[in-house]
C-alpha cells in the first residue's frame, strides 16, 4: 500500500495513546517497553536515490511519539521529512530488551505520505499563484511526467 509512496513523516503511538490496534485487535506496546525499541529505515539516498541503504540506523521510537500522555515521554514535533522513498520490505524494528509483557503486542507508527501526482498538483498550484517553481527534484519530476506523457502519445495510448 505505501510502495512507491514518498513518506514526508513518521509518528509512534503507544499504549497510553490507545490500548487496542485497529489493525490486528492486539494490545499496543506499553511506552516503558517501546523505550528499548529502535526503528531502522532503509531507503534511497535523498541526494542520490541509486545509493540505497539503511539511512536511518536505530532511531529510538520515543523520538517519533508526539503525543503527550502521562508517561511524559514525547517530542514537540513530528518527525518531517521531504520525500522519502522507503523500502519497506527492508527495514526492521530491533529491541535492545526484549518485551515481557507474555502477550502479542503492536506498535503503531503512523506513516504520512504524499503521491507523484498530489506532488504535481502542489507545484502547479506553486506556478499559477506565482510563487517560486519549487525545488529542483519538483522541477524534474515535472519534466519527467513531462516526458512519459510525449512517450505515451507515441507509442498511441493517451
Amino acid at each position: 500500500m505505501l510502495r512507491d509512496m514518498r513518506i514526508t513523516g513518521l509518528e509512534v503511538y503507544f499504549y497510553e495513546d490507545g490500548q487496542i490496534s485497529p489493525i490486528t485487535g492486539n494490545g499496543v506496546m506499553l511506552t516503558v517497553n517501546g523505550q528499548n525499541c529502535y526503528l531502522n529505515l532503509y531507503m534511497g539516498d535523498p541526494e542520490n536515490e541509486k545509493d540505497k541503504g539503511e539511512f536511518v540506523y536505530r532511531m529510538p521510537l520515543v523520538a517519533l511519539h508526539n503525543m503527550q500522555s502521562a508517561s511524559g515521554n514525547f517530542t514537540t514535533e513530528i518527525f518531517d521529512y521531504e520525500d522519502l522513498l522507503v523500502q519497506w520490505e527492508k527495514c526492521s524494528i530491533t529491541f535492545s530488551v526484549q518485551p515481557n509483557s507474555g502477550q502479542p503486542q503492536a506498535i503503531l507508527i503512523n506513516v504520512f505520505y504524499t503521491s507523484r501526482k498530489h506532488r504535481t498538483s502542489k507545484l502547479l498550484q506553486k506556478k499559477i499563484s506565482g510563487l517560486e517553481d519549487g525545488s529542483l527534484a519538483d522541477v524534474l519530476m515535472v519534466r519527467m511526467m513531462e516526458l512519459e506523457r510525449k512517450i505515451a502519445n507515441l507509442l498511441g495510448r493517451k
